[in-house]
């Protein structure tokens, strides 16, 4: 804001207002005329009827300054007319892009943003600047005018920076107030869901971990009941029941009483060489 100040409105404002108070001399002047130059008479006098009436450029006239009420508030008028119709509508586009340059956005976001800010700006700013331009035209003299208009652009500036950021950020902290409450309500309903998921976690975590103990003691048993030797049963005896069953007591009668598994035939007599028979 103090760089714009320096480099733009300053240099802008010192040279609008004096150029504005010459373009409206014609609204101060009245002009009246005095005498003509004596040659188009003479050559009246010589030429009767071929001289046409005296042109504007041979009559004499004299200023007259206006210094009544009416005409005072005449210019005045003119002035703040002028001064809102031709000098604010750039001077605010200026102000837009230069301070959206200064803020590091790119030429779409600069236009963009002048675009959205513009057309209200300029709106307070016909409501702000046409009563003040008023009395600063009538009251203050010409040179003292940018200074006046600058001491205000300090108070209307911040206006606008305000106006940005409203429009930037969805109005004032009054009204966001509810809209805040809700967004910190709707985080920490977030939060709890996050702390009841990760509490969820953690147990299936803790089940994972005691089925693959228990997958784990269960292979180990298995492979080191694969590893025995077999166990050697005498002949006619009764099967032995399995571990789980001997531990336990349950069904061991049944492999007592089971009856054994018939012995196997006898292998057949060797034959007799022919030798033998023969002797």
């Amino acid at each position: 804001m103090t760089f714009f100040g320096f480099a733009f409105a300053g240099p802008i404002l010192n040279g609008w207002y004096p150029l504005l108070h010459k373009v409206t001399a014609a609204f101060r002047r009245n002009y009246q005329p005095v005498s003509v130059i004596p040659l188009p008479q003479w050559l009246e006098s010589r030429l009767p009827g071929w001289v046409p009436s005296p042109p504007a450029w041979a009559t004499i006239v004299q200023v007259e300054h206006l210094a009544s009420p009416s005409d005072r508030a005449r210019e005045v008028a003119v002035k703040v007319l002028f001064d809102n119709l031709f000098f604010q509508a750039p001077f605010l586009t200026c102000y837009f892009v230069v301070t959206g340059f200064l803020e590091g956005l790119s030429p779409a976001a600069v236009y963009h943003k002048t675009q959205t800010n513009f057309h209200a700006a300029w709106a307070y700013g016909v409501l702000l600047w046409a009563p003040l331009q008023t009395a600063n035209f009538w009251f203050v003299p010409v040179g003292l005018q940018p200074l006046a208009v600058n001491i205000v652009n300090v108070f209307w500036k911040g206006f606008l920076s305000l106006l940005n950021h409203r429009r930037d950020y969805g109005g004032d902290s009054a009204k966001a107030a509810p809209a805040e409450h809700a967004v910190r309500q709707r985080e920490a309903q977030q939060r709890l869901q996050v702390e009841e998921l990760e509490l969820e976690l953690a147990s299936q975590r803790k089940v994972i971990l005691r089925l693959t103990h228990e997958l784990e003691l269960c292979e180990s048993q298995s492979s080191f009941q694969g590893r025995q030797p077999p166990r050697i049963r005498a002949a006619g005896a009764a099967p032995a029941p399995p571990p789980e069953l001997a531990a336990s007591g349950e069904g061991a009668d049944e492999y007592q009483h089971e009856k054994p598994p018939p012995a196997p035939p006898p292998p057949p007599p060797p034959l007799a060489c022919a030798s033998s028979g023969a002797s």
